[in-house]
């Protein structure tokens, strides 16, 4: 028959905790994963919403704040932006 053994045993019996877990560990190389990378270009492109959301609402605010043209005062923006975009990652 086996012989059963409390959960007090169990956990007197456990492993001491190892170096990672004692905070004794080596500095890790960091490296770009893909999730970091991501992040990046999901910050580039909130950067980019963002600018183009200004400048829709400045399209909308030289028309006399009339409404109606959000859709191509948006796509006026994305025009404008982009522009400035490609301008501004020109190699030297």
């Amino acid at each position: 028959m086996a012989k059963k053994i409390s959960r007090a045993t169990k956990s007197a019996t456990k492993k001491p905790p190892t170096a990672a877990a004692a905070g004794t560990t080596k500095k890790r190389r960091t490296r770009k994963t893909g999730s970091a990378k991501r992040m990046e270009a999901s910050i580039d492109t909130r950067f980019l919403q963002d600018q183009i959301e200004k400048t829709a609402y400045g399209l909308f605010e030289q028309r006399g704040h009339t409404h109606g043209y959000d859709v191509e005062d948006w796509l006026e923006a994305e025009k404008i932006v982009s522009k400035r975009w490609r301008k501004s990652s020109k190699p030297v």
